[in-house]
């Protein structure tokens, strides 16, 4: 054998040797692989309830697969994403397990009285202090005290409102006329017509008019506060089964300027819009 196939054998028997050391690292403890604290699936949650101090507590069950409603403080319809971070605790990464002997002094851990507590059907996780020196929160959840990232709470603690949904029409409506003041909006053989019809106006403005209503999202939803209707708007959809009457939708201008707000009666809410979309939901412009 040359000596230079020698020299290789020994540069790359060393490199082995250097990739094994940096792999297994002997003589350094492996940290502890981190479980989750539930390994329950969210489509197994039916229910969930929300309490803190100082708050009326909140209830949202689950419709179907994909779809929650508020039963308390008020019942409506809700943002999926805001319950998807609720649900997103009971999957909470434990970054410690403390000793079961923690369990007999929950006070430590701020835990006697819990800042709150998050109750998914039957198991309940409460909330207590955060540990100052790492920012990780303390929860008791089914006898044992973990500490998990405190953000898990700011998703699952927070005012009633933000679990509302802010999509002013539910997904799956399909209008056929929308009344405005001053101007209406007709399906007719497919196309939409308006009336009074605007000179040279161009075919799609009407129907972009009323898609701004089907996806309007407003930035943020909260209950009426009895500010007078200014006018109204009144939203036909088509029948959703054959026989059917038609279903309606009724909304307020409470506001145009400096922020669109619409008030559906129906649900006792007001929705605020941004007031350039307020203008593309009201004027057919060319």
């Amino acid at each position: 054998m040359s000596r230079r196939w020698l020299t290789n054998i020994i540069l790359i028997a060393a490199v082995v040797v250097l990739a094994a050391l940096v792999l297994l690292r002997p003589g350094i403890e492996q940290p502890a692989r981190k479980e989750r604290i539930s390994m329950i699936a969210d489509s197994q949650i039916s229910r969930i309830r929300i309490e803190a101090p100082r708050s009326a507590p909140i209830v949202l069950e689950r419709e179907d697969d994909n779809t929650w409603a508020m039963l308390e403080p008020r019942k409506g319809r809700t943002n999926p994403f805001m319950v998807s971070g609720a649900l997103r605790v009971i999957r909470a990464q434990s970054e410690h397990l403390l000793p079961e002997e923690a369990m007999t002094n929950l006070v430590r851990y701020g835990l006697e009285s819990p800042r709150a507590k998050v109750a998914f059907d039957d198991r309940t996780l409460s909330f207590g202090d955060t540990n100052p020196v790492n920012n990780q929160q303390y929860i008791l959840f089914k006898g044992r005290v973990h500490m998990i990232d405190h953000r898990y709470m700011l998703a699952a603690i927070r005012n009633h409102t933000d679990f509302l949904s802010k999509q002013l029409i539910e997904s799956g409506k399909k209008p056929v006329k929308v009344a405005l003041p001053g101007l209406t909006l007709s399906l007719r053989d497919g196309s939409w017509q308006a009336s009074p019809a605007p000179a040279s106006l161009p075919a799609d403005r009407t129907k972009q008019l009323v898609d701004n209503w089907i996806h309007a999202q407003a930035l943020f939803v909260k209950p009426y506060e009895g500010k007078r209707v200014q006018g109204w708007v009144i939203i036909r959809f088509a029948a959703e089964k054959e026989g059917e009457k038609q279903a309606s939708l009724k909304l307020g201008i409470l506001s145009r300027t400096p922020e669109l707000v619409l008030y559906r009666p129906d649900e006792e809410l007001q929705y605020h819009f941004p007031q350039d979309l307020g203008k593309r939901m009201l004027v057919l412009e060319n």
